[in-house]
């Protein structure tokens, strides 16, 4: 009996012997991944249930979030074509000519006379040949004279220049000119005008050059001096 004993108990001893002599196995890699969901059941508050679910994760993609837009980050604006200049800079009539290569054509449709030659100033007129002293007593006295010759003047008046020449005892106008862009002639015509629009308003002139404008009647003109296709100044003169 004791040897029986002594028998299973060396069964037993061995038995156990050699399932502790047995090494763990690692487990096996596995490309799964156990999520536990845990989940509160309506009908009990306290009561949670937590379910395992076994996902199977093949391969990762290298993914690149896209960002909206910031509402802050400034846009860049378009460009805008530029426009061609038009052509509406151009002088036109009745303007100071500001390019003197840019040319004002106009048709000659005008016409001189002899009404023409009256110098007009604040509503009087002044004639050549006339004494010094009508002119006087319509410009007002001088600021200054001067003697040219034994037989010629200069007087000097605001914006007007009267030349005078001896007839016995008398000084008569020979020659009146104006620089003032304020005072017109009859029918309009100033200094600070294109020259030529003087075609418009007295037609061809009788002589025409780079400086200089002539319509004449007789012994009588009226001369405008052009600088840069513009009157500079301009003339009433006297041939004797």
């Amino acid at each position: 009996m004791k040897k029986v004993i002594i028998v299973l108990l060396a069964a037993v001893m061995a038995a156990l012997c050699a399932s502790c002599g047995e090494e763990e196995k690692p487990a096996a890699k596995d490309d799964s991944v156990v999520i536990q969901i845990t989940s509160r059941e309506a009908q009990g508050h306290d009561e949670i249930n937590i379910k395992e679910e076994t996902v199977e994760i093949k391969g990762k993609k290298s993914t690149q979030a896209t960002e909206p837009n910031d509402p802050t980050e400034p846009t860049k604006k378009k460009k805008k074509k530029k426009k061609n200049k038009s052509l509406s800079n151009i002088p036109t009539q009745g303007d100071v000519n500001p390019n003197p290569n840019v040319q004002v054509t106009t048709a000659p449709n005008g016409s001189f006379s002899d009404a023409d030659l009256k110098f007009v100033y604040e509503g009087a007129y002044i004639l050549l040949n006339d004494d010094i002293e009508d002119a006087e007593a319509i410009l007002g006295d001088d600021i200054g004279a001067d003697e040219l010759s034994k037989t010629k003047t200069q007087y000097d008046f605001d914006g007007v220049t009267i030349v005078t020449y001896k007839s016995g005892e008398d000084e008569k106008i020979e020659q009146i000119t104006v620089t003032s862009d304020e005072i017109a002639t009859k029918k309009g015509a100033k200094v600070g005008m294109y020259g030529t629009q003087l075609r418009t308003i007295y037609g061809v002139p009788n002589s025409k050059s780079e400086t200089a404008y002539v319509y004449s009647k007789g012994d009588k003109s009226l001369t405008f001096t052009i600088q840069n296709n513009v009157v500079a100044s301009y003339s009433y003169k006297l041939k004797h």
